[in-house]
């Protein structure tokens, strides 16, 4: 209703429209390959923030994607695997 909405001095624009100055977060790619899900090491998976074993992993992944018809963790799907460092704010 007209009573609760409330009015902003600006008109909202959604964060891809934002200036790239406004940005909090930004990172670099270091390098993008692809493999199969289930080549992922108990250090790829540490990097993920799961407990360095390779089954939690799994666990998790299914829990997210299990659903999807050929993305579950037994299918072993293929993956993109992307490697980012976060930049300092200036």
């Amino acid at each position: 209703s007209p009573e609760t909405k409330t009015h902003y001095p600006f008109k909202w624009r959604p964060s891809i429209h934002m200036p790239r100055e406004h940005c909090r977060l930004r990172l670099t790619v270091e390098s993008i390959r692809s493999e199969r899900l289930q080549s992922i090491s108990a250090e790829d998976c540490a990097a993920e923030g799961v407990a360095a074993a390779v089954h939690y992993y799994a666990d998790l992944w299914d829990s997210i994607n299990g659903a999807v018809p050929g993305a579950d963790w037994a299918s072993n799907p293929w993956v993109w695997v992307v490697s980012f460092t976060r930049q300092a704010r200036r």
